[in-house]
């Protein structure tokens, strides 16, 4: 039975998972506001695709998830943009449009 260890920050949010096939996923969190700003895959197993490495996340000043940007590269900073996702919201916080690029970051042609 395939064992997963999560390891946790002090204000509860789950900082690291370590799950079946020996793959680690370190999260980085907005210690300020408890919200996850990127997911990471930095030790891969067997029979893992690695096109993916990491998610990040962007949130506008209302607290609301602006883009997702998923990389090749688990190092933050590093890497190119595998896909994205951006969302624009109204005035009272509705989602009104949503971008999705799946061949890069979102441009012009999206």
């Amino acid at each position: 039975m395939p064992t997963i260890q999560v390891i946790f920050h002090t204000q509860g949010q789950p900082i690291e998972v370590n799950a079946q096939r020996q793959a680690a996923y370190p999260f980085g969190n907005d210690i300020a506001h408890g919200r996850r700003i990127h997911d990471r895959v930095t030790t891969l197993g067997d029979g893992i695709d690695g096109a993916v490495r990491r998610i990040s996340a962007t949130y506008d000043v209302r607290g609301l998830v602006e883009k997702i940007t998923s990389y090749d590269d688990a190092t933050i900073g590093s890497g190119s943009v595998v896909n994205e996702v951006v969302r624009e919201y109204n005035d009272v916080e509705l989602l009104t449009r949503e971008y999705q690029e799946h061949a890069g970051a979102k441009d012009g042609n999206t």
